[in-house]
């Protein structure tokens, strides 16, 4: 008796991290389109001007070209986040690395106003050409969608770990339209862990998302796919070279950007006054470098 009320309990719970795979699945296409949808109805709203105007657009200082536009553009989309960081009142952006310090909480859960006041400003920073990518805020709004549905629902420890699993994968899914790397992706990083429990359901909702992004939005991933053949050794040195070199870029880039939010958090500015000094930057670099 104790043997089958054992393997009962089992199998009612493993359906129900089915079933919360197959939502966390569906929610998380409708995620990612709706991010996609958010980016691109900003980008709609601060699309260049008539090139018509931009003879008065530009001013000359002696022998370089600055244009007003791209300044203007700039501090339209700097006004806009320092209006959503004052209303929020965030003091940081949430991210893949909050996504990872969540899975291994308690609840496993994430902050659910910082998820979807960072989702917004990732938007209008990328729709402004700021190049952050795409899959750090789509990676924390996969984790935010399932901390909005286990809210409604009482979880245990390992059916909230499984959920916040089931969130990322199906946005990374569905936006890049790369399932198995999803699946890969939250086992290595976010779950730091491969077991049967959380592979089946990961892998549905990593399933589910992909199918649903590609019959009711078909339009083209984040990322498209590309045909690669490797045809001789010379090609195989230059990506390992190139894998070096990434690497001790990637290093670098990372210190750079804690020592610069370092250094401007100890100049006593207010957070949400922050973008506009980065609007200035870019635009007095944009100068010189347009491109």
């Amino acid at each position: 008796t104790g043997a089958s009320s054992f393997r009962f309990r089992e199998a009612t719970e493993n359906s129900f991290y089915l079933i919360l795979s197959l939502l966390m699945g569906v929610a998380g296409a409708f995620g990612a389109q709706g991010f996609k949808l958010l980016i691109d109805f900003f980008q709609k709203q601060f699309s260049s001007p008539e090139r018509t105007m931009s003879a008065y657009l530009d001013i000359g200082f002696i022998g370089t070209q600055a244009s007003l536009k791209l300044g203007g553009f700039l501090l339209i989309i700097a006004s806009l986040i320092a209006i959503v960081l004052f209303i929020s009142r965030l003091q940081k952006f949430y991210g893949v690395a909050d996504t990872i310090e969540g899975a291994r909480r308690p609840n496993a859960q994430v902050d659910i106003g910082g998820g979807l006041y960072s989702t917004l400003i990732a938007s209008l920073s990328i729709a402004g050409g700021a190049p952050v990518g795409q899959y750090g805020p789509l990676v924390h709004f996969g984790a935010t969608l399932a901390a909005i549905l286990s809210r409604y629902v009482n979880l245990t420890r390992n059916a909230s770990e499984v959920l916040l699993a089931c969130g990322v994968a199906g946005v990374i899914s569905a936006a890049f339209g790369a399932p198995i790397a999803a699946i890969l992706f939250v086992h290595e990083v976010v779950l730091r862990h491969f077991s049967l429990r959380t592979f089946a359901p990961v892998t549905l909702a990593s399933v589910v998302a992909y199918v649903v992004m590609s019959n009711l939005f078909p339009i083209e991933p984040f990322l498209s796919p590309i045909n690669l053949s490797i045809r001789s050794a010379d090609t195989n040195l230059l990506l390992i070279l190139t894998g070096l070199g990434g690497g001790m870029l990637a290093a670098l880039f990372m210190q750079i950007c804690l020592r610069t939010e370092q250094a401007t958090l100890k100049l006593g500015v207010p957070f949400w006054c922050l973008p506009f000094i980065g609007a200035v930057l870019l635009w007095v670099v944009g100068i010189y470098v347009p491109q």
